[in-house]
């Protein structure tokens, strides 16, 4: 299987987060839990994954609930957490006075969407 480009999976992520919010609501507008309670839904979207895996379990696997559908599930409600809770600036690597996080070893040159330096190459072009 070729791998696929971070930008097509973090979009993948965007519209599950869309997805959620329209069948959960927004967690920026009283929704959502504390730290905990994401843990306890990351938990379980995680055994979820684990019975489309293995195949246990009485869901289906297929639509939403393959292992790649779980998956994703998994990503967008730990997006969802740090959404409402935000990130600890110094202990995510992302100094406010860095112009781009401190994980990214390419300088301008980033394949990341997620990454500054990928948002302001894009914008020069």
């Amino acid at each position: 299987m070729d791998q696929m480009l971070p930008s097509a999976i973090f979009a993948a992520i965007v519209r599950e987060r869309q997805f959620q919010d329209q069948k959960y609501g927004p967690v920026n507008r009283g929704g959502g839990h504390d730290l905990t309670g994401w843990l306890i839904v990351l938990q379980k979207e995680l055994a979820e994954a684990m019975e489309a895996a293995t195949g246990h379990g009485k869901k289906s696997r297929t639509g939403r609930n393959t292992v790649r559908a779980e998956i994703l599930q998994i990503a967008a409600v730990a997006v969802a957490a740090l959404e409402q809770h935000g990130l600890d600036t110094l202990a995510d690597g992302f100094p406010p006075s860095s112009p781009e996080p401190a994980w990214c070893q390419n300088r301008g040159k980033c394949v990341y969407a997620a990454c500054d330096c990928y948002t302001t190459k894009q914008e020069e072009r």
